[in-house]
């Protein structure tokens, strides 16, 4: 149960990293919204931001399955940070245009 619990941190550590990262790299400015934000840049954004989030959670649910069910390894749950990330270039290229 512990190794589980300091995998998660992990796992949200690199989440928020990749974040950072990723807005640094972009220059995104943080922007101040509530927890569940629906602020999209256009309709296209829109768009692709509903794409990602359904392909995230369908991924996230296989990987959990992948993981809990048929014992693969635990790295695998780091495939849907990837999708979580994926977010930022996005805006970035929205906000260009």
């Amino acid at each position: 149960m512990i190794k589980l619990a300091i995998f998660v941190l992990i796992v949200l550590g690199v989440n928020v990293a990749v974040k950072l990262i990723l807005r640094k790299v972009l220059k995104i400015e943080k922007e101040k919204n509530s927890f569940f934000s629906y602020n999209h840049l256009n309709d296209l954004h829109r768009k692709i931001d509903w794409g990602i989030r359904i392909i995230s959670v369908i991924t996230i649910i296989t990987t959990n399955i992948l993981v809990v069910i048929e014992n693969y390894p635990n790295y695998f749950l780091l495939l849907p940070i990837f999708l979580i990330g994926l977010d930022y270039p996005v805006r970035a290229l929205d906000s260009q245009h």
